[in-house]
């Protein structure tokens, strides 16, 4: 039971040749009962490279799933009874979203949308969202050696993973899968939950 969607970190308007924050593809909200959700998908996550080279992605969370858009051109895609798994992929990190989004207030904006829930196993609250990230882990990586100077580590989307036991792949990789199946894991046990009769 899944909704996904693609937004890029293109924020200009879209009168500016931008995507403003706007889920991408049809339909952009891809569920379960989407015929052939996956060739959809590879569809959708196919955004070109011809977009705005400020990387605004930690704007592009909070734009996409913010009025008007949540309740507009987005609507559909957020559920409040849903986990939110977050996963951004780029080769640079987000220098261009601050001052007015961080890496501080994207955590809070979160919060505030997916607010924490109980896990009767560790008696305590964790969070109703991830952060993975598909990225630059460090720029002495030998996978990464032949793509520099054109990439940048990724530090706050690590401080975001972490921050959120999400997980980290390297972008770098000639493979992703490996890296995607981790992610894929970690989105898992985080949703899982086993009711039992009593207590």
């Amino acid at each position: 039971d899944f909704h996904m969607a693609i937004v890029t970190s293109d924020t200009r308007d879209v009168a500016a040749g931008g995507q403003a924050g706007q889920l991408q593809g049809s339909p952009a909200v891809i569920t379960s009962a989407t015929p052939n959700f996956a060739s959809v998908f590879q569809n959708n996550v196919v955004v070109g490279n011809t977009g705005d080279s400020a990387a605004k992605e930690l704007a592009a969370i909070q734009i996409a799933l913010s009025s008007p858009l949540i309740n507009g051109p987005n609507a559909g895609f957020l559920r409040n009874d849903a986990h939110l798994a977050v996963i951004e992929l780029s080769d640079a990190d987000d220098d261009d979203s601050a001052p007015d989004y961080t890496t501080a207030n994207t955590l809070s904006f979160l919060q505030s949308l997916k607010p924490d829930v109980y896990d009767a196993v560790n008696r305590t609250y964790k969070h109703n969202f991830t952060i993975s990230a598909v990225g630059v882990n460090s720029l002495g990586d030998a996978d990464c050696l032949p793509l520099l100077p054109l990439i940048e580590e990724a530090v706050k989307f690590k401080s975001l993973v972490s921050s959120t036991n999400g997980s980290f792949a390297s972008i770098c990789k000639g493979d992703f899968g490996p890296g995607l199946s981790t992610i894929s894991q970690t989105i898992a046990e985080a949703i899982t939950q086993i009711p039992l009769a009593r207590v």
